[in-house]
């Protein structure tokens, strides 16, 4: 039935008023034709599973008798038209999974519709595998992919008893409202649901309903948290921020080792040079006093060496030798008058020693 020519026909025949049509199964090709709106006593609409392409028309919508749409399995695409909301006060069922729509699903006109005559709504994914007339057949269907948030205005559907919104890709938290409905059947797997579900009863539905969502949804029958580490946000967080400050702390501690044991070293070199001082004191001979590192050298190697002048300060000149060895060393000499007394002198050499 290439183009689906026929349904026009049937619309400009009076003496025919058609209440049921159902194709399912009859490879059907082509779109949807919109003069399917335009058969005013039609009510029940069977299409389902046919190579059917296209978009839904904005007609099939305008038709108030309708009871009873079914287009699943085909391979329509586009958005879901907001006219099907028009009809939903006496639309009973509603079934258009397994094709290809997108976009986000439309509002209805009126924010408060209830469309309390609808029971079954069906917008997911189809898995369908059976045996027709002796003969195995397989069928892939598509997937709908919808954009945006769960669709709240459907918690307002009272009268809904199955809804499937499988594989849809909607997000964000599930209302709560959505548990006061006596639904008898539900499917929210595999989208990207998150938050607490709502309290739908300890037994009335299984994992598997909720299975494939954001790791972090959770509530009966999941769990406190349906994530790998099974740890919250706040917790994880906590982990890191204290694995942080302890890793702060050792560092600290390991600065603080290090700097001390220099000090240590600088402290005895000082502490050698006062002993020193405090022996020889008024002999009137000077000393060489060695700092960690030149602990080796000797007057005669400092002597024997050749000398280039770095700096010079109000109290040391600093010299740049080369040793014979072939090592260089920095070289600082007091220089004469730079310090009065014990005490003054004793001041500039522990500044030195820790230079």
């Amino acid at each position: 039935m290439e183009h689906f020519s026929s349904p026009l026909s049937m619309q400009r025949n009076p003496s025919l008023h058609l209440v049921s049509l159902e194709l399912s199964l009859a490879i059907l090709s082509g779109t949807l034709p919109r003069e399917l709106g335009e058969l005013s006593t039609l009510q029940s609409l069977y299409l389902g599973v046919n190579p059917l392409h296209g978009t839904i028309p904005l007609d099939l919508g305008y038709n108030f008798s309708r009871s009873d749409i079914e287009l699943s399995g085909n391979t329509l695409s586009g958005t879901l038209p907001a006219s099907i909301w028009n009809i939903c006060e006496k639309l009973v069922s509603l079934k258009i999974y397994g094709n290809y729509l997108s976009g986000s699903l439309p509002n209805p006109a009126l924010p408060d519709a209830t469309c309390k005559s609808l029971q079954y709504l069906d917008l997911g994914k189809i898995y369908f595998l059976g045996i027709f007339l002796c003969l195995y057949i397989s069928f892939d269907f598509g997937k709908n992919i919808f954009s945006g948030n769960f669709p709240m205005f459907i918690s307002k559907f009272n009268g809904l008893k199955e809804l499937d919104l499988g594989g849809t890709n909607f997000s964000r938290p599930v209302p709560e409202t959505l548990a006061a409905l006596k639904l008898e059947k539900l499917n929210l797997s595999h989208n990207n649901f998150s938050g607490m579900l709502p309290n739908f009863g300890e037994s009335k539905f299984g994992m598997h309903v909720f299975e494939g969502n954001n790791p972090t949804l959770c509530g009966h029958p999941l769990g406190p948290y349906s994530g790998s580490s099974g740890l919250s946000p706040f917790v994880i967080t906590g982990i890191v921020i204290a694995l942080m400050t302890a890793l702060v702390v050792v560092a600290s501690l390991l600065i603080g080792y290090f700097q001390g044991k220099w000090r240590k070293h600088a402290d005895e070199a000082v502490n050698k040079f006062e002993k020193v001082e405090e022996e020889e004191a008024g002999c009137g001979e000077g000393k060489l006093i060695l700092f960690q590192g030149g602990e080796h050298l000797t007057p005669e190697d400092m002597l024997n060496g050749t000398g280039q002048v770095m700096e010079k300060t109000s109290y040391v000149t600093i010299y740049k030798e080369k040793l014979a060895d072939g090592g260089t060393i920095a070289l600082r000499l007091l220089r004469e008058g730079s310090c009065k007394g014990r005490s003054t002198c004793l001041t500039v050499i522990r500044q030195l020693g820790r230079v």
